[in-house]
């Protein structure tokens, strides 16, 4: 199954709620690579962040969501790791916020990446 299956197998009043998320994603960055395991999610040099739906609204999660700085106010959630916005209609879908913490998103990956690469080269060099 593909993302683009699971969003039109989704009740109809969700279908464009998905689709303009979705849409957000991938465009905040080329890199960014859309997977699917039982809900859409998207990966940039670790899990980004991914689509998932109730009977009454759309969450998109973010993976690193404690990491961010939540200037926009639109995150929420009590999760150690995971916070996430919920969208309950295509009106209110805070755009402009959305791809300002996509994009803080990709930069906390980004660091996260190469913070990761500098100690495996301070290791290695250590040997």
């Amino acid at each position: 199954m593909t993302v683009l299956d699971y969003i039109y197998e989704q009740p109809k009043e969700l279908q464009p709620i998905l689709l303009t998320l979705r849409h957000l994603i991938l465009d905040s960055s080329p890199q960014v690579q859309e997977h699917f395991d039982g809900v859409p999610f998207y990966t940039y040099h670790r899990l980004f962040c991914y689509l998932n739906i109730t009977k009454t609204h759309v969450t998109l999660g973010m993976c690193q969501g404690r990491n961010l700085s939540n200037e926009q106010g639109i995150l929420t959630g009590n999760g150690k790791q995971v916070k996430h916005i919920v969208v309950k209609s295509l009106q209110t879908i805070p755009t402009t916020g959305i791809r300002e913490i996509l994009q803080e998103a990709l930069l906390v990956n980004e660091l996260h990446e190469e913070t990761k690469k500098r100690k495996k080269r301070q290791k290695h060099s250590q040997n």
